[in-house]
């Protein structure tokens, strides 16, 4: 349950990071965008026991290690992606794989 609410803070900080030095527009909008999403399936998933919302959270974590690699950005910038990408991929990873390993459409209940 912390790592859900951790990981929404860590999606407010990517949005947050997209308004702090982003001199391309596409890299200001992925990283809103990103964040949103990592945000919303995080508190979602403190409310919800879905397994879906740590499997995206992990994945987009990897995705916004990428992007450190992708841009060429500030050194700042560029480590404060890899650290919060490693970050929302491990606490999405480590929350999916509390709840059973493969992702599927059942919740904790069993249920569809």
């Amino acid at each position: 349950m912390w790592r859900n609410w951790l990981s929404g803070l860590l999606g407010l900080a990517l949005i947050a990071l997209a308004f702090m030095s982003v001199t391309s527009v596409v890299m200001f909008w992925t990283l809103i965008i990103v964040g949103a999403v990592v945000a919303v399936a995080s508190f979602w998933e403190a409310f919800e026991n879905a397994e879906w919302q740590d499997w995206t959270n992990g994945i987009i974590g990897l995705i916004v290690m990428g992007l450190a690699f992708v841009t060429i950005t500030a050194t700042t910038f560029h480590w404060s992606l890899i650290v919060l990408g490693i970050a929302v991929a491990s606490f999405g990873f480590w929350a999916a794989a509390e709840q059973g390993g493969a992702p599927t459409n059942r919740n904790r209940m069993g249920h569809v």
